[in-house]
């Protein structure tokens, strides 16, 4: 069972549009997040839940619906993006010797590596920790295991909420392949043109660029 609370008293402009919306954020329910099970829950035809829940989610009412109600969970969870990149950079900006410390000992007999108590990190460094484990081999020998969280994972939401991701997709779509192509083009010679030009002429009807003369 989620512990995530049910949304209540979410309204739209008819019965079965408030019923999609609570169906579709019931995290316990068939339908979350997911608009063909939450069409079907709210008592609409299954033959083309899909289409209906693709249309739906298009609806004024319901979108403006959808983010009400998630809007009053998070403040009822205290979560707001400030919180949400906070510990998301904590994860991705945390530094491994924050937590050991390795190198050549002048005892040959003792270990390189060196974890650091507990007691010392911060809430921060804390926050960075996805599994702390110990584990004995059949030999006896005991062994400690920290391990972080995914930092790239960590950063790619970061890009991802921040909008860099959606600035350098622009950006890629403006340099793609056509425009790619086009700016070749601009950056060839005459010569080159006219070699292109003959190479790709298959119709001998087909006039050849002219020689000379601007571009």
């Amino acid at each position: 069972m989620s512990d995530s609370p049910h949304p209540q008293r979410v309204t739209a402009s008819s019965e079965r549009h408030s019923r999609f919306v609570t169906a579709f954020l019931d995290p316990d329910g068939p339908g979350f997040m997911n608009a063909t099970q939450a069409v079907i829950a709210a008592g609409y035809s299954p033959t083309g839940a899909n289409r209906t829940g693709y249309r739906l989610l298009t609806f004024v009412d319901i979108r403006a619906a959808i983010g009400e109600a998630r809007q009053a969970n998070a403040e009822r969870c205290a979560v707001n993006r400030e919180r949400v990149l906070t510990e998301l950079a904590r994860i991705a900006f945390a530094d491994i010797r924050t937590f050991a410390q390795w190198g050549t000992q002048d005892d040959p007999q003792a270990p390189c590596v060196h974890f650091l108590p507990s007691e010392g990190l911060s809430d921060d460094d804390v926050a960075a920790v996805a599994e702390v484990s110990e584990s004995v081999s059949e030999q006896g020998f005991r062994s400690l295991k920290v391990k972080l969280h995914d930092k790239l994972a960590a950063l790619r939401e970061i890009n991802k909420m921040q909008g860099w991701a959606k600035e350098e997709a622009t950006v890629n779509v403006r340099l793609g392949p056509f425009e790619l192509r086009l700016q070749r083009l601009h950056e060839m010679s005459d010569e080159e043109l006219l070699e292109l030009d003959h190479r790709t002429r298959s119709d001998e009807d087909l006039p050849a660029l002219p020689t000379g003369g601007s571009r």
